[in-house]
């Protein structure tokens, strides 16, 4: 529990800026939303070998989306 609540800590700031990104993009929010579905999912049913690569994926696509739009990182400070 104590490195879930750490790891959530350290991400606010990547995750509030990709939000700004899903407000902005319907398909975007409706994968956001798929890939939590199919992590919960996988937490649910114990699918000790799924999960994990189910989050891996999740945070490589959004480092992906990020690295594309680093101005919502830097407040758009360019």
């Amino acid at each position: 529990a104590q490195i879930v609540e750490r790891l959530w800590d350290t991400t606010h700031h990547y995750r509030r800026a990709y939000a700004v990104l899903a407000l902005q993009n319907t398909e975007l929010m409706e994968v956001m939303r798929a890939e939590r579905d199919l992590l919960f999912g996988a937490i649910v049913r114990r699918e000790t070998d799924l999960a994990p690569r189910m989050l891996s994926a999740h945070i490589r696509r959004t480092h992906m989306g990020l690295l594309q739009h680093g101005e919502l990182l830097d407040g758009g400070n360019d």
